[in-house]
């Protein structure tokens, strides 16, 4: 089990997050400040293929930045993201998690 004070220290900032995916467009992704680390939701309406394409996007962006999303149950980010617009994932830093 990994100690929430580990978790907090490999989370980067809101400002961080935002400054890596600054080319999407706004209105396609949300980002929170939650307990352990920024989250990040898709919130575009789109075709599935679409939503696809944009948290592929995401997904993208943030690892070029040394960010990625963390997903405790080891799934997918990208169908995740793609499967609801309230799935939020926090994003940490380094690689897979």
């Amino acid at each position: 089990m990994t100690d929430p004070d580990d978790r907090a220290a490999s989370s980067p900032s809101v400002e961080a997050v935002a400054h890596a995916l600054r080319r999407l467009r706004p209105d396609c992704y949300r980002i929170d400040a939650g307990p352990t680390g920024p989250l990040v939701s898709l919130t575009m309406r789109a075709s599935e293929a679409g939503r696809r394409n944009g948290a592929a996007k995401i997904v993208s962006l943030l690892a070029d930045h040394g960010l990625r999303l963390d997903r405790a149950d080891g799934a997918d980010p990208v169908e995740a993201l793609t499967a609801s617009d309230r799935t939020r994932l926090v994003v940490r830093r380094g690689g897979a998690g």
